[in-house]
This record gives C-alpha cells, sequence and structure tokens, in this order.
C-alpha cells in the first residue's frame, strides 16, 4: 500500500507582460517556478516563499521585493513519486513578486528563462522541458492585468 505524504510548497511567480520567470531545475531536467518546500523552522508559507525566493535569486527580501498572494491562495495536486511510488498531496500557494525594474537584470540568469504563458499552455518551449506542475498550475492562477515589475503594472 502506497504512503501518502503532504508536502506544502511556496510558489513565486514573476511576471513581465506576457512571460514569467522559470528556473531550470538540474535535478529533473525542466524549468520549474522558483520556490520550494516549506521547512519547519519557517514560522508560516510566506516565510518559506520570501527564503525561497532570496535564495534562488539573491534579493534582500522587502528591500528589493515583495510578495502577496495570488488567487487562488492554495491549490491541490497529488502525485506518484516514479522515484519512491510513494503518494505526495501537494499543497502549493502561490504568491506574486513585485520587484523595480533595475532588478531584472540580476534576476536573469542562465538558469533563469523567460517564458509565454502561450507556450507553457501550449508545451511548446523549444529550449527546455517545461514542467508537468507548472503547465497543471498556471491555468488555475489569476494573472491577468499583472505585471511584476512596478513601472509596468496595470493595477
Amino acid at each position: 500500500m502506497n504512503q501518502i505524504r503532504i508536502q506544502n510548497v511556496a510558489i513565486i511567480i514573476i511576471k513581465e507582460r506576457d512571460k514569467i520567470l522559470l528556473q531550470e531545475n538540474i535535478k529533473w531536467k525542466d524549468l520549474s517556478f522558483i520556490g520550494g518546500k516549506y521547512e519547519v523552522t519557517d514560522n508560516d508559507i510566506i516565510t518559506t516563499a520570501y527564503r525561497e525566493a532570496s535564495e534562488e535569486l539573491y534579493l534582500s527580501p522587502k528591500l528589493n521585493f515583495t510578495l502577496s498572494t495570488l488567487q487562488p491562495e492554495k491549490i491541490q495536486l497529488e502525485k506518484i513519486s516514479e522515484r519512491t511510488n510513494e503518494i505526495t498531496h501537494y499543497l502549493f500557494f502561490p504568491f506574486f513578486m513585485k520587484l523595480s525594474f533595475n532588478q531584472k537584470e540580476k534576476i536573469s540568469s542562465k538558469e533563469n528563462y523567460w517564458v509565454s504563458l502561450a507556450d507553457i499552455e501550449n508545451n511548446n518551449y523549444p529550449a527546455k522541458k517545461i514542467s508537468k506542475i507548472v503547465i497543471e498550475i498556471i491555468p488555475k492562477l489569476s494573472l491577468q492585468n499583472r505585471d511584476s515589475f512596478l513601472e509596468h503594472d496595470q493595477q
């Protein structure tokens, strides 16, 4: 019988016009969300999101960027691990990052890719494989009229 594991995960959405920033996951050889798993030392999931964004993008929380919750605030998915055959019940908590445009160069490193929402929707990004989780979650998020860079924001 399969074991069921519960995993809380913070995902960070950085969007410029019709593209979002994804990060290459070396372990899984695909492009995935910036973010990561809740750790027991985190006070709450927003702490996880700030920690992961800082670690993965080398930005200072609240100095270089802010995070806000996205709708829906929680997305549930169950996956069976190909490696362990365990069922994992994932709770994804999406956060939207706001930052100034002068931070764009800093976050545009060689392991980060700006991918159009259309390419994600069609699973058609020629440079790299897009994570199945990204393909499943992006259509569920309310991203219309949103831009991470304050100078472009339409809200």
